[in-house]
């Protein structure tokens, strides 16, 4: 199972529902560390200090978790691998309180790329053997993660997405925001001269490869980072989630900006549903990458 900051759900048990949430909007540090080999209370009590570098709060204010992800030896002694997860609590209990008043019992409170990566590894963990890429394409964020043999190594959160692709074609072609949003869902990275005339068609194409390219730029400078940190080699594969990875012809674009092969995730891969009406789901199966690693919490 992901880490979490599970222990946050303990405080709401009266509730009814049992649901298993990720933060996206508040900031929540997550990094991977290289400890020595101590005792399990130091490992904590150091983790604890690792993470209040990085918080003006505190320490007793803050809610941290962690997850061990390997283990090696060497010359210089034995080390240990983790993922270190912290926030703020009274941050975190704010956003708690309206889903505790829509009745919901907290099980477990996690990150998004550890449920993300979790959703993989049970379905099919051999998509995160090397060095993997994950990148979730959101509205707002774009969260660049590197996952190494099943272990998360970096995640870093940019600005940018699908609603600044929108603005910007909005802006260009003096459109309402609607209109743009349906131009991009329905056009993307395709032929816009189906669909426009030939003037507003180019204008069209040359906004959405520009917002598109300052997309793949944070993306190739996350990985650029990760490689020259962390001296690991070329990625074995990157994997798009998030609604904007929905957007036409997107893998196929990014794929002349990567070496490494390109793919939409899929986290309803395993599953074979006839019911009416699950062809729409599965058509946004992006959108539920971490909601599939959430799904894996016991009540």
């Amino acid at each position: 199972m992901s880490a979490g900051l599970s222990s946050l759900g303990e405080e709401y048990q009266l509730a009814r529902q049992p649901a298993a949430v990720c933060f996206t909007e508040r900031a929540l540090l997550i990094t991977y560390l290289t400890m020595p080999a101590i005792p399990d209370q130091e490992l904590v009590e150091a983790l604890r200090w690792e993470a209040k570098k990085h918080f003006s709060c505190a320490i007793d204010e803050l809610v941290i978790d962690y997850l061990v992800v390997g283990r090696e030896g060497g010359a210089e002694g034995n080390t240990v691998e983790v993922v270190l997860v912290a926030g703020e609590r009274a941050a975190l209990m704010a956003d708690l309180e309206p889903l505790k008043q829509a009745g919901l019992k907290i099980v477990a409170i996690d990150a998004t790329p550890l449920a993300w990566v979790a959703a993989i590894q049970r379905r099919a963990p051999e998509l995160l053997e090397g060095n993997v890429a994950l990148v979730d394409l959101g509205a707002g964020k774009i969260d660049i993660n590197v996952v190494r043999n099943g272990a998360l190594r970096m995640t870093r959160r940019v600005a940018g997405g699908g609603q600044g692709i929108t603005d910007a074609i909005a802006r260009e072609l003096g459109v309402s925001a609607s209109s743009a949003e349906l131009l991009k869902r329905q056009i993307g990275l395709e032929n816009p001269r189906q669909a426009l005339e030939q003037a507003r068609a180019d204008k069209f194409a040359e906004v959405i490869k520009q917002e598109v390219n300052r997309l793949i730029l944070e993306v190739q400078r996350s990985i650029e980072f990760y490689r020259v940190e962390h001296r690991q080699s070329a990625l074995q594969r990157l994997l798009l989630g998030g609604g904007t990875a929905l957007l036409r012809g997107l893998s196929g674009y990014m794929s002349g900006y990567f070496e490494a092969p390109i793919e939409l995730d899929d986290p309803f891969a395993e599953f074979h549903v006839e019911k009416a009406g699950f062809d729409v789901v599965r058509a946004q199966a992006p959108r539920f990458t971490a909601a599939m690693g959430l799904a894996q919490w016991e009540a």
